[in-house]
């Protein structure tokens, strides 16, 4: 008999039941069939994915310079995700290879890292996600931010561990029409409200309704729109926090984006010294 989902949405409002009724890959028509990590695997209350591309090792090790070393592998843990080459045109694979034997933090997905890619970048990283790692949430950010891991952890308990995006949200957003994030795929004037890069929190059941769907969800020209785009249709509830992705470091912020990896750098050792990553 095939494995049985729940219905698509639970009587609490949940998008999906996080968990079939057992451990093996589940059928159903109408998903993508996820194969559920073991019984074993790894169990983090927050799984830090970091988008990075493939040549970016500058900045994963000022990551692991800084604010990776405030995960202690049990309550928290952090991988890279890249993507990959074909027939290894950029010449990185053994380098990354190495890379991966070293540090044990970076993972590979089956999409082309190239930019366009980042929307099925960002679909194949939490399929990996729900199949591997067993998490009660996902932080979502990239190689040039700054995350305080103490602050998302200390605030965490407040977070609905259903159902939630937990982010700095941007709503009502003209659609590009030109430049590189020209949109041909979505017609409406308007997006739909979609957190910003730097920082996205996401409850399980959203990562396992993404992975179940992962086939039928469809690519637009940005990857964090796209994440808006599929979340509209759903009952995920938005929980609004403007201390995730600060345009001026703050004390109490959560994450900082698009910053030079000597920052990232300064600003952990600072948040060790005296507590204030902005300055001592």
């Amino acid at each position: 008999m095939p494995t049985k989902l729940s219905d698509s949405t639970d009587r609490d409002g949940s998008v999906v039941s996080a968990r079939p009724n057992n451990s093996h890959s589940h059928q159903n028509p109408y998903t993508l069939p996820v194969k559920l990590p073991p019984t074993n695997a790894p169990h983090y209350k927050l799984l830090a994915l970091v988008m990075t591309g493939r040549a970016n090792l500058v900045k994963r090790n000022s990551l692991r310079d800084s604010w990776f070393k405030d995960l202690d592998g049990k309550e928290a843990s952090a991988r890279f995700v890249i993507g990959t080459s074909p027939n290894n045109k950029d010449g990185l694979d053994d380098a990354l290879k190495k890379e991966m034997a070293e540090f044990g933090d970076l993972i590979q997905i089956p999409s082309e890292d190239i930019y366009i890619n980042l929307p099925l970048k960002l679909r194949d990283m939490y399929v990996w996600a729900a199949e591997n790692v067993l998490f009660d949430y996902v932080l979502k950010t990239d190689d040039d931010s700054f995350v305080v891991v103490q602050n998302i952890l200390k605030s965490l308990p407040s977070v609905p561990k259903k159902s939630t995006w937990w982010s700095h949200f941007r709503c009502n957003w003209d659609r590009h029409t030109g430049g590189k994030w020209k949109e041909v795929g979505y017609t409406a004037d308007k997006y739909p409200c979609f957190g910003c890069g730097g920082g996205n929190v996401f409850s399980q059941d959203i990562i396992y309704w993404i992975a179940e769907n992962s086939q039928f969800l469809l690519p637009y020209a940005n990857e964090d729109v796209t994440m808006g785009i599929w979340m509209a249709a759903t009952k995920v509830q938005r929980k609004e926090e403007p201390r995730f992705h600060v345009d001026r470091c703050q004390n109490d912020m959560f994450t900082m984006p698009e910053l030079k990896h000597t920052t990232v750098v300064q600003f952990h050792q600072n948040l060790v010294k005296c507590g204030k990553p902005c300055a001592c």
